[in-house]
């Protein structure tokens, strides 16, 4: 897995280059330099993405279970965790799993919570995927009506936006029906050994997730609305970038960009930082709306650069979480 996440980086950061290089790297760069100091609001502004989004995961833990919830942690402390699992996620391919664990082990209490840890991420992962089909749904509703683009590629975003969200409806059908417990006994089945706790373990989290679903509608919704909430803040912040870039949009145009941006990430989730899969499709998406494709990249390459800031961020907050979850 490791050496095909090394291709897949190699691949993108070639392909990186040749769009700089192709496009002339003194103009895209002087382009990024254009918004100065303006750079530091810029990369403020990712911290309501982080808290909004860890509020929708906090709402989930919150009212995970029948028991309620003794000693939760306070909301910062999920904000916390979600700026520092998702520099691992951003940086690591196959589903933005690598920071999950990350996340839930700055938020234990180290008291048996385990359970309700890894299954309200399970949720909030699925929530976040639901939104996120949910928003692209809504920008191309809008977009395809109110911008002039080609039929070509409005048919490849309706067909895009059809599998994600396919994909989405099968693995929230799957925890319904229970797969982790039917997943355990079948690699027992497999390798010949039974542990019957384990199998007690999985179904125990199956029960508690359906739960969830069927009976915690408002928490359900509540995510639903932070998690929609933080795509609506990166829309504004899309017009934000732009602006200082010297280039005027409107809302609706803003919309769509961030739309197409989380078609890209979900569609090349597998490759680290969505390197190069970024720039080339906010090329192509500055053609499809006739503005200059150098812009596209520009604006990609100064989201990369606030990207990796928090890549660091989250890093120190990670370190000094791992520290104090060892001293206790």
């Amino acid at each position: 897995m490791k050496r095909l996440n090394l291709i897949f980086f190699i691949l993108g950061f070639a392909f990186l280059v040749i769009t700089i290089i192709k496009l002339g790297a003194e103009e895209i760069f002087s382009g990024i330099l254009s918004v100065g100091w303006v750079f530091i609001p810029i990369t403020a502004v990712n911290f309501l993405w982080y808290a909004s989004n860890a509020l929708g995961w906090h709402a989930v833990y919150r009212d995970f279970g029948k028991a309620a919830c003794a000693g939760c942690p306070g909301a910062m402390k999920f904000v916390l965790a979600m700026i520092a699992g998702e520099a691992i996620n951003n940086a690591t391919p196959f589903f933005n799993l690598g920071g999950e664990p990350v996340k839930g082990l700055l938020i234990s209490s180290g008291k048996g919570d385990g359970e309700r840890i890894v299954s309200s991420l399970i949720i909030d992962n699925t929530i976040n995927y639901i939104s996120s089909a949910l928003f692209i749904s809504a920008g191309l509703f809008f977009s395809l009506f109110a911008l002039e683009l080609d039929s070509g590629v409005k048919y490849g975003l309706i067909a895009s936006c059809a599998v994600i969200s396919t994909l989405i409806a099968a693995f929230l059908l799957l925890q319904i029906k229970g797969i982790f417990a039917v997943t355990v006994m079948r690699l027992m089945k497999f390798f010949k050994k039974e542990k019957p706790e384990a199998i007690a373990r999985m179904q125990s989290m199956d029960a508690g997730i359906r739960d969830f679903y069927f009976n915690r509608k408002r928490s359900f919704f509540v995510s639903i609305w932070w998690h929609l909430l933080a795509r609506v803040i990166a829309t504004f912040d899309a017009m934000f970038i732009l602006y200082f870039m010297g280039i005027r949009i409107d809302l609706l145009t803003a919309f769509f960009i961030q739309t197409i941006s989380v078609l890209i990430n979900l569609l090349f989730m597998f490759i680290p930082l969505q390197i190069g899969a970024a720039e080339g499709g906010h090329y192509a998406l500055f053609s499809a709306i006739a503005r200059d494709p150098v812009d596209g990249v520009e604006f990609s390459l100064i989201r990369r650069l606030r990207g990796i800031i928090w890549i660091a961020i989250g890093l120190v907050i990670m370190v000094i979480g791992k520290k104090k979850t060892g001293d206790r």
